[in-house]
């Protein structure tokens, strides 16, 4: 039985990175596996949903501790006896798990970059974490661990010492979706629409923590300009996190109630995407954000930012934009964009995508269909018969 430790979940609901472990998790759960997740807080729920799939879920201290963190970390691991262990990770600062793992001598050590910035409002913050970041990328990633992954190139350049991107060890794996989820339908959307009470309105979507790397202050000054040229807009603002009060402080002293709706965190941002017109995701960072993806699987075309990797583009619906432009400047290519034919994507049309019969495929970050690329941490997936060449990096889907 192969035993995997994994890090970290938060607590189920609102991260894209959650979704995507869980997914993971979902698909290469068996009797062949245990696996244990790593939390700095349990939350019941998860770990009830965890429970039903035989999977652990332990508690390890806050990196506010760095040391007790550490030796939890090296407790566990030695307990456990792990064969694997994965971590997903958006700054090297928090890869003291990947230190415990290497002295502990497991011998499958799994790095997985999905960002490609320090997520604070303070310039000061950002210089200080960056320049730790980029000597612990060296010292603690670049040395512990023994597989790099990556959701695109960009989050690779952040994560990883220059030697590692040119090594066989480098993988890039773009972030995944549950198609059938997203796959568009005029019932649901007309349902969710009249649930919404916004029937006659033009929606405008965007999904993600309420933080600085979303840049959802822009997202307020955007949903200002639609109204001032259009009243009939309504901006979605799906999500939690740091600046949610000051967000929605924002909303009120500028009287915009009619024009955003902070919708907090939802279980059905799958089902909310179908009543959407248009996605926008202006974000200061991105590694590749899945959000982008499934709104684009749902046949809703999308605008975002320039800083976000190429990758992110499934195919002509999405388009980029700058965010040195201004808000208005946002509104007039949003306003431009609101009507279309809407349908779910078709992968046959997507430039990154091959077709798939099976839970997933892979299009390697060499330009070719790679059955060696194996996934980052057990071999048991089941691989596209039908790959193809590729022309840009890697698309899975399940």
């Amino acid at each position: 039985m192969k035993k995997i430790l994994i890090g970290y979940l938060i607590d189920g609901k609102n991260s894209g990175i959650d979704n995507y472990i869980l997914n993971i998790i979902d698909q290469i759960k068996n009797d062949n596996v245990k696996i244990d997740c790593l939390t700095n807080h349990i939350d019941n729920e998860l770990k009830s949903r965890l429970d039903k799939l035989g999977v652990g879920l332990l508690e390890i201290p806050t990196l506010k501790h760095p040391y007790s963190h550490y030796c939890a970390m090296k407790a566990i691991i030695r307990k456990g006896k792990y064969d694997i262990a994965y971590f997903n990770i958006s700054e090297a600062f928090n890869s003291l798990g990947l230190l415990a793992a290497h002295r502990c001598d497991v011998k499958k050590i799994v790095v997985h970059s999905h960002s490609s910035g320090v997520n604070s409002h303070s310039k000061t913050v950002r210089y200080i974490k960056t320049f730790c970041h980029t000597i612990m990328k060296h010292l603690i990633v670049g040395r512990c661990a023994t597989d790099f992954y990556t959701c695109s190139y960009v989050a690779g350049e952040w994560m990883f010492p220059k030697n590692v991107l040119s090594s066989q060890k480098f993988h890039i794996m773009n972030n995944a979706v549950r198609v059938e989820r997203f796959k568009f339908s005029e019932e649901i959307r007309q349902k969710k629409r009249v649930e919404l009470d916004l029937e006659n309105r033009i929606i405008i979507g965007q999904v993600g923590a309420f933080s600085y790397q979303k840049n959802s202050e822009f997202v307020v000054d955007i949903a200002e300009a639609l109204h001032r040229k259009n009243p009939k807009t309504m901006v979605l603002m799906i999500g939690t996190g740091s600046d949610f009060d000051e967000i929605n402080k924002r909303v009120k002293e500028r009287k915009l109630e009619n024009a955003v709706r902070l919708m907090g965190s939802r279980k059905d941002v799958n089902e909310l995407m179908q009543a959407m017109d248009i996605f926008i995701l202006p974000s200061r960072f991105e590694g590749l954000p899945i959000v982008a993806i499934e709104a684009q699987v749902s046949g809703l075309k999308v605008i975002i930012s320039d800083r976000i990797s190429k990758e992110t583009a499934l195919s002509e619906r999405c388009k980029f934009l700058s965010i040195s432009e201004s808000a208005d400047k946002w509104a007039d290519a949003i306003l431009s964009n609101i009507y279309y034919d809407r349908d779910s994507l078709n992968l046959s049309e997507c430039k990154y995508c091959c077709p798939a019969s099976q839970y997933f495929h892979y299009i390697c970050h060499r330009q070719k269909c790679c059955p060696q690329y194996r996934p980052p941490f057990f071999p048991g997936y089941r691989y596209c018969e039908e790959g193809s060449p590729a022309t840009a990096c890697s698309q899975i889907l399940w």
